[in-house]
């Protein structure tokens, strides 16, 4: 899916220096709202349904952003009751105001007193303890405590190794301590429902990461042939298909060519087809994937898929309070879906002007899937384009980062975070690194030249436009590109109007709109002068407003 907000310079921001991304998760967990697991209640009201995402009042100074009065209502709490959840969650919201020492002082402190509640009371509190041990691993984790949350995970896989949570969470830690051989013992040990779709699809979705196609794309298919509307399965092939497309396309041509009656693998390769539509956004991706895949009329109404397809048609509806309910009701149905959470939610606030209510979501989708580094992805872009805020974005990316290090698109977007942030030579070392993990793409050369341009690197700018355009002739914005160069540099008229015809007489039909604006602007502006100097050479080849696309 393309970055439409890429194609064009931008103006120069003004942002503080001074707040300049320290290189761990801690900065991510500093700018989000605590949520653990979302715990749901339905009131009746006036004969309606309406959902809750809060079951106490400190939960919903959580929601709220009043931080300091959650940590007090949940120590409150905590006096009431011997086992430790609330200073747990009391611990996490220290997190979140950027105390990380009294968050994991606090983590500790739960440890101690949940190993008396434990001797004290036995068996009395062992299915609460299981979610204890994974909220406090999950919590040491994102405080970047790898260590620390490594060895107690292992200590209670022992004791707790079927729990699917802590399993979950163990796999994000092995992948960003870049461990994969434990990775890969997470999976193989995963208990698995043969019998849910959306389970299988989780472990497919593991196996994938793993770079484990064969046995990913078998128990994707046992998912899909379980339940064919089950959105889960569709999902694992988007965010595949995301940052592996060709790997994944050819796997499942391969499939497909043995086995040409199975269904599961022509759904999926039109699906990737439709996904490899220029210019489409992730909204457009997700309306498209419910749209061609989905049988919402065979849907049980209170099924979180049919409630998730609804609210995404009323938010494209503009109808947000509708959205709004029918998200919440997706919510009760799974509260272990992440997308919901994670996409949908923040979208929906977003519309509503309730910006400042996501990030909880944001975390309840993590702890729903901590590996899921598509997920952490969008949410980086989010807080780039929608909320503007470049801190959370640069952290969220770099999250994702951890998960996925050899990914270049992710470099390729932390690119642009910092140079909203005006760190010109931090975008400039992302797009080297994305380079070379991808040297192919011409993309990446175009966007460098754009960079090196502006900082007045014109050497460099002119050599990564000219690389951009031998790996993909058709560009024609590394035409434009070039143009800019020609006229406001080498003042050579003659060679700026030749490329700047070339990409005006050539813009393809599907080049989004910004991008044929800009070039059409640019050719406007270089044919007046070129006209008025093939009737006078002395005419003075001035332009230096042009604009060059990233």
């Amino acid at each position: 899916m393309e970055r439409k907000k890429n194609d064009s310079l931008k103006e120069n921001k003004k942002v503080n220096k001074e707040n300049t991304y320290i290189g761990s998760i801690v900065t991510l967990v500093l700018s989000l709202v605590f949520a653990f697991v979302v715990l749901v209640s339905i009131q009746a009201i006036m004969g309606e349904k309406t959902v809750s995402i809060t079951v106490n009042k400190a939960e919903q100074y959580y929601y709220d952003g009043k931080l300091d009065d959650a940590i007090n209502e949940y120590m409150t709490m905590q006096n009431d009751d011997i086992w430790p959840i609330w200073t747990v969650k009391a611990a996490e919201v220290y997190s979140v105001q950027g105390d990380v020492t009294q968050s994991d002082n606090l983590l500790r402190e739960a440890m101690v007193k949940r190993d008396k509640a434990m001797l004290e009371g036995g068996d009395k509190y062992i299915e609460q303890d299981k979610e204890l041990i994974n909220q406090v691993v999950f919590t040491f984790y994102i405080n970047n405590e790898l260590d620390q949350a490594e060895s107690l995970g292992e200590y209670y896989l022992t004791k707790y190794s079927t729990y699917k949570p802590l399993l979950k969470t163990m796999f994000a830690i092995y992948l960003a301590k870049e461990d994969t051989k434990s990775a890969e013992e997470i999976v193989k040990s995963y208990p698995v429902n043969e019998e849910d779709a959306y389970d299988l699809a989780v472990l497919a979705k593991m196996e994938m990461m793993l770079g484990n196609y064969d046995d990913g794309l078998s128990n994707l298919k046992k998912s899909y042939n379980l339940d064919k509307n089950e959105i889960k399965s569709f999902d694992v092939i988007m965010e595949t298909s995301e940052f592996d497309k060709d790997k994944l396309l050819n796997k499942l041509k391969e499939l497909s060519e043995e086995a040409p009656k199975e269904e599961a693998y022509k759904v999926w390769i039109d699906e990737i087809n439709m996904l490899d539509s220029s210019n489409m956004d992730l909204d457009e991706a997700i309306t498209n994937e419910i749209n061609d895949n989905i049988n919402i009329e065979a849907l049980d109404k209170d099924s979180y898929v049919y409630n998730y397809a609804e609210a995404w048609n009323y938010y494209n509806k503009g109808q947000y309070d509708k959205a709004l309910e029918y998200c919440n009701a997706a919510i009760v149905a799974n509260p272990e879906y992440e997308n919901t959470f994670g996409i949908l939610m923040p979208k929906i606030l977003i519309a509503n002007g309730n910006a400042d209510k996501i990030e909880g979501y944001f975390r309840t989708a993590i702890y729903n899937e901590p590996f899921n580094y598509n997920l952490i992805t969008s949410m980086g872009k989010v807080y780039e384009s929608d909320v503007q805020n470049y801190d959370k974005a640069k952290a969220s990316l770099n999250f994702a980062l951890s998960l996925n290090k050899d990914e270049d698109a992710l470099y390729y977007d932390l690119a642009f975070v910092d140079m909203d942030m005006e760190n010109t030579d931090e975008a400039i070392k992302d797009l080297n690194e994305a380079i070379s993990i991808n040297k192919d793409y011409y993309k990446y050369y175009r966007t460098l030249g754009t960079v090196y341009f502006n900082d007045k690197n014109y050497e460099k700018a002119i050599e990564n436009i000219r690389k951009a355009y031998s790996l993909n002739e058709k560009d024609v914005l590394s035409l434009n590109n070039a143009a800019c160069y020609y006229i406001m540099v080498d003042k050579d008229i003659w060679r700026g109007y030749s490329n700047i015809e070339s990409a005006y007489n050539d813009m393809p039909s599907d080049l989004d709109q910004v991008s044929k604006d800009l070039i059409t602007k640019n050719y406007e502006k270089i044919k007046k002068v070129y006209d008025k100097y093939v009737n006078d050479e002395n005419t003075a080849v001035e332009i230096n407003d042009l604009e060059l696309s990233y």
